[in-house]
C-alpha cells in the first residue's frame, strides 16, 4: 500500500514505508469477508487517494498516529487532523489509532 516519511525533498533521504491491506476469505471464490489496512508511519499524501478506489470500505484501519517529528521538525507520521481525514478518505467502519 502506498505511504511516505516525508514530502518534498525530504522524502529522498527517508527509508520508504509500507502499508498493508490484508483480506480474509473463507474460501478462494468469496469477496473478501473481512479487510484490514495498516498504514505503516505514513503522512497523508495524494498516493494514499488510490486506496478506495482499489478497495473500497476497508472493515478496520489502524492507523499510525502521533506526529511524530524529527530533530528540526520533520513531521513524518500522520497526527490526529490526517488521521481523521484518512478516515472520511478510505470510509472506514473502525479506526484503530496506534504508535
Amino acid at each position: 500500500m502506498p505511504g511516505r516519511h516525508a514530502r518534498g525533498i525530504a522524502r529522498h533521504l527517508l527509508p520508504p514505508v509500507m502499508g498493508s491491506m490484508i483480506e480474509y476469505r473463507p474460501t478462494p471464490e468469496h469477496h473478501a469477508a473481512l479487510r484490514l489496512y495498516m498504514t505503516g508511519d505514513t503522512l497523508l499524501v495524494t498516493d494514499l487517494r488510490a486506496i478506495p478506489t482499489r478497495y473500497p470500505h476497508p472493515d478496520v484501519a489502524v492507523l499510525h498516529l502521533g506526529g511524530t517529528t524529527l530533530p528540526g521538525g520533520l513531521v513524518v507520521t500522520m497526527g490526529a487532523q490526517e488521521g481523521a481525514d484518512l478516515v472520511e478518505l478510505i470510509r472506514t467502519v473502525t479506526a484503530v489509532p496506534v504508535h
